[in-house]
Formats: structure tokens, sequence, C-alpha cells
């Protein structure tokens, strides 16, 4: 079957066929070109997504290459879908500038506003020198001077109060603070009357056909500002674009182009890693990262999620991944995407389209990979329609576990069932991805590191994973399950003759929590 579709792949490169746009809603699509066609050398392109794939301890999930306005490469492995909107983390921030850079435009504030003034009923008993110095741009900086509580938003509900509270010392140097994206949106939906995500739709995403997003939002009904953005790759990739375009969208200066130059140049130089040559290292604008590469530009977030924008190449990249190697994946931008990136279009070339339509095709097709092992144990175990587990107290708070294999299914399938809860029922598929996703559904939270007040408030609940599942011994079973509307994935290593239960969430891979089993039943 593989051969086959790489003969088809070389029969329509040789054709000049260009690859179809993913189905998405009217507004969403950006329009699609070829990679030489636009300036960039497919052979190159086939290289950077072979080693983007390759960078260890890394899931791609979506990735998307636009040059001249035009997708001339895009990834979605399975299960992960074109259409799904992914959860953020800090490249958030990144719109949070945005919509102040809006509010600036509007004339409803300006950066060196004093941000006691916005917050009267928030301030502490004793307001100190320091903390009435500090402006809006103090806080587009990253320096605040108040040394980030990461737990914060995990211990008190007024996360404003809370945070003002906190001691000032104004010769701290650039301190990368999530609190200070979030006092920003409260600084937003002061001055606007509207959540910064309301604000940000009716002047930026409705504009740019950018149909769907969410952001996760405080206690008080606050955007988050930091973290909790939702928007599918494509969109994120329109963005890129309009900091490409200094703030212009189709003919219309939708953001000033005076606060894109202030907004993606250095404004505080940073030392987040010890190593000089990483990007951590190179400076930082308002809630936007500097390159290494002169002149290129990155919204960033955790595990692996990037817009990068090269405005003299006319270029952005959207990665969204989980991955705990970001800087090789950006040196493989810079060291063998943008070597390949031409100033005019290239002479078309068969055997280079087809290298990179094979690599598209690996890509797509080879990743992520299901769990690897048998359909059925050799044991015992294999003649049970059902085995039911009791489990020990643990911090997942699972106190049961059920597997039942599926009778008369299209391949083998069994399904996981968590607490006796319908809404944790997960089929489970051998040698594939399946889901039980319901429009319209609403599921448990996800596994999160964060523990938030009032977390995931603003997300539409449509947290179903996708499962596959193997016998990889002939007492284990291990369970991948992939949220392809969130960011992170869960593996479940059942040991039925060792009766433990051993669960690794990709955030935190070196955090295996291992559940004794206290009873195991069968049913046949």
């Amino acid at each position: 079957m593989k051969r086959f579709a790489l003969i088809l792949i070389a029969v329509l490169c040789a054709m000049g066929v260009a690859a179809q746009p993913p189905q998405l809603p009217p507004g969403m699509l950006l329009p699609r070109g070829s990679a030489a066609e636009e300036g960039i050398d497919p052979i190159a392109l086939a290289r950077f997504v072979d080693t983007l794939m390759a960078v260890p301890a890394t899931d791609i999930h979506h990735l998307v290459v636009v040059r001249h306005g035009k997708v001339v490469a895009e990834v979605h492995p399975k299960p992960f879908h074109a259409r799904d909107w992914h959860t953020l983390f800090s490249v958030s921030k990144t719109f949070t500038a945005l919509a102040v850079g809006l509010a600036v435009d509007d004339k409803l504030l300006k950066v060196n506003d004093r941000v006691t003034t916005y917050f009267p009923d928030k301030l502490p008993p004793n307001v100190s020198p320091e903390l009435a110095r500090m402006t809006v741009e103090d806080l587009l900086t990253m320096h605040s001077g108040i040394t980030p509580d990461w737990m914060l938003r995990d211990s008190v509900a007024d996360w404003t109060a809370g945070w003002l509270a906190k001691e000032v010392d104004p010769k701290a140097p650039f301190q990368y603070d999530s609190m200070c994206s979030f006092m920003l949106a409260a600084i937003v939906q002061q001055v606007t009357g509207k959540t910064m995500l309301e604000y940000l739709q009716e002047r930026l995403f409705t504009p740019m056909g950018i149909t769907r997003a969410e952001w996760e939002q405080s206690p008080d009904g606050i955007n988050t500002g930091g973290w909790g953005l939702r928007l599918t790759a494509e969109s994120q990739a329109k963005v890129g674009l309009l900091l490409l375009a200094k703030g212009r969208w189709e003919g219309r200066q939708l953001v000033s182009e005076r606060w894109i130059d202030a907004m993606c140049k250095r404004q505080i130089y940073t030392k987040a890693t010890t190593k000089p040559a990483d990007d951590g290292n190179q400076g930082y604008g308002y809630q936007i990262w500097m390159c290494r590469l002169p002149g290129a530009l990155r919204a960033a977030g955790s595990y692996g999620q990037y817009i990068v924008a090269v405005p003299r190449l006319d270029l952005v990249v959207v990665i969204n991944s989980m991955s705990h190697n970001g800087q090789r994946m950006l040196n493989a931008i810079w060291d063998v995407l943008v070597p390949g990136v031409k100033e005019k279009a290239l002479v078309a070339d068969e055997t280079a389209d087809y290298a990179l339509e094979t690599a598209l095709y690996n890509a797509r097709q080879e990743e992520i990979a299901p769990v690897a092992g048998l359909p059925k144990s050799s044991e015992k175990w294999h003649k049970s329609t059902a085995i039911n587990l009791e489990l020990d107290d643990n911090q997942l708070g699972w106190n049961t576990i059920e597997l039942r294999r599926q009778r008369g299914a299209g391949f083998p399938e069994i399904t996981m069932m968590l607490n006796g809860d319908p809404l944790q029922r997960f089929s489970c598929g051998h040698g594939g991805w399946l889901s039980d996703r319901r429009p319209g559904a609403e599921y448990p939270f996800p596994p999160y590191h964060i523990k938030a007040q009032n977390r995931m408030v603003g997300l539409t609940p449509d947290f179903a994973p996708w499962n596959s599942y193997a016998w990889t011994r002939s007492h284990v079973i291990e369970i991948d399950q992939q949220w392809t509307t969130w960011y992170c994935a869960r593996h479940v290593a059942i040991d039925l003759k060792g009766k433990t239960v051993t669960v690794t969430h990709s955030y935190a891979p070196n955090r295996q929590q291992v559940i004794p089993i206290t009873k195991i039943t069968t049913q046949k």
C-alpha cells in the first residue's frame, strides 16, 4: 500500500497536480502554492520536514509553512487534523500584545501609564514607590520587578490583587512571568469594557477570517493573557502574516505600523539559557521573542509551540508539538529551511518535487505512531471479554479500570473505562487510532500540569482523546492517548502479573506514577 501511494505521488508530481487544501470552514483558508514557485527549494523543505519529524522527545502535531502569503507545506500527523484547534501556552502572549496595541491605537491607554491607576480597588494597603512607578511597558517587556510566582494562580482566586501585593524590586532584570501578560489582559478589559478575546474578535479575528477562537479565563472572567488561547494552526499562520505585513490585512491597516514596529524590536535583553547562541538569549520585544537569525521573530510557548516570522524572507512557520527539544526545532528552521529560501521563483524540478511530496507523505502517514505490539495476549487474558481492576489510593483519583474487548469490531479494539464513568470510556484501536468524540458532548479535563483556580473555564470541553493499544508482553497491555484539541498525551501501562498501573504524561515523562492494583477480576 505504501509503495502504491509513493507511485501515486510521483504521478501527481509529474502531472503538476497541487496538493488540495484541507476541508476547513469558509474564510479560514489561506491560498496554497508550490514551494518552487514561491522560491523555496523543495529539497531543502523536504530536509526540513524530515529533520523536524526526527527531533528526539518530540511529537509534531501541526506544521504549516507559508511563503509570500501561500501555504507551501503542511503536516498534521495522525491522529491530528488541520481542523483541530490547538490550545496554546505562551504563544498566547503575542496576541495579548496585539490587543494592547489596538487599545493604544484607539487612545484608550499608553505604554507609560501607571499600572496602579487601573486597579484602585485591588491595591495593597501600602503601595510602595516601586509598585507606583510600574508601567504598562514594564508588563509588556517582562520587567515588572516582581519575582515570578508560578503557584499564585493556583492558590488565590483574585489574581490581580494577589500579584499587586507582591514585593517589587526595581533592579530586577528581565523575568519571564505569565502574570505580566494576565495583568495586560485585565487592563485591556478595563479600558475596552470587553474581554480581550471579544476585542480581538471584533478588531482582528473577524476581519482576518479567524472564525474559531477561545481563551481561558480567570476566576473573575478575565482572559488569562499569558496562556490558554485556542486556535487552528492556519489561524496562527495568519497572525504571523499580519506581523510580516506590519499590521495590514487585505488592504486594511488593522493594527498600526508604529505599534508592530515597537512590538517586534528588541526592547530588553534576555538570558534564558546558558548557551549564548540559543534563541532565548536574543532579546524580547512586547510579548514576542527575537531570534538568532537577525530580524526574525517568534511567538513561543511551552513544549514546542511556535509562530516564527522572518520579514526579510516573507516567511512564516507554525509548529504545534509536544516537545522537550524546542531549540533543536528552531535550529532546523535556521540551518535547514532558511538556506533554501531564495529571492525568486525556482524552475520546476520533478525530482525535487517528488522528494518533497515523499517527505510530506511520510510525515503525515507515519507519525504519531500507535502503540506497537499484539492485538491480544498469548496468555489466559485473551479469553476474557472484560478485565476489572481495583486500584490503591493515588494522586490521579483513579479507583477502577475496566478493560473490555469489543466484539464485531472492524479491526481489533478494546475500551478502557476509568472509575466506571461513561465519559471516561475510551475506545482504543490496534494499529491505529480511535476516538469516542461526539459533537457537543462534554468530557472531563485532560491532563494539565497547571492547577489554576477556575482552570479551563472559557474552553469548550471537547477533550475526547484518540487512543491506541497493544499487548507489549503477554501480561502487559499499553494504551496511548493523544488529545488533539489540547497539547499533551498520556501513556498507561497495565502489568497484570506485576499488578501495577504505570501512568506517564508527555509533559513530564520522567515523573511516572505507579499505582498498585489491589484486585483483578475477569469475565469470560
